[in-house]
Order: C-alpha cells, then sequence, then structure tokens
C-alpha cells in the first residue's frame, strides 16, 4: 500500500486486537493511526508506550468539560489527529 500513496491506516483492526498492533505497525510501510481504541488519555499514552501506532485520532477523546461548554455541532479543539 505504501507504493500506491497510503499516508496511514486508521484503525486496521478491532480494539481487541490491539496488543497486536505493534507487530503490524513493525511489518507494514503505511502508518497506523489508533482511532477508536482512544477514549481517554491513558488508551493513547498505552498506545504510545507500546509503540502500536504512528498517530493518534483525537475526536475520540472523552472531555466532559469542554463537551458541556460547546453545542454538538462544534469541534473541539481535539478534532485533529495528532502525530506520535
Amino acid at each position: 500500500m505504501g507504493d500506491l500513496g497510503v499516508q496511514f491506516c486508521e484503525q486496521p483492526m478491532r480494539t481487541y486486537n490491539d496488543p497486536h498492533l505493534p507487530e503490524l505497525r513493525s511489518s507494514v510501510p503505511v502508518k497506523i493511526m489508533a482511532d477508536e481504541s482512544v477514549f481517554h488519555h491513558y488508551d493513547a499514552l498505552r498506545l504510545i508506550t507500546d509503540r502500536a501506532c504512528d498517530y493518534v485520532n483525537a475526536s475520540n477523546l472523552q472531555n466532559p468539560a469542554a463537551s458541556s461548554r460547546l453545542p454538538a455541532s462544534t469541534p473541539s479543539a481535539n478534532s485533529a489527529a495528532s502525530p506520535v
């Protein structure tokens, strides 16, 4: 896929397969973005520490303080993908 210009693959496995992400990441030329596995900053830290991804999509992060201040249609500050 790297030779086709694919820049990254978003959450290529089910979340219950997260322990296999480091092995996948080391065996493919395409960067891996964690998405569905990241609901809290602890999830992001775990995946980064495990070297399971190249990027983290922070749009799923739960931030009760921010969500209570913003209307549902307003994107929050953490809605962008963050490189690891």
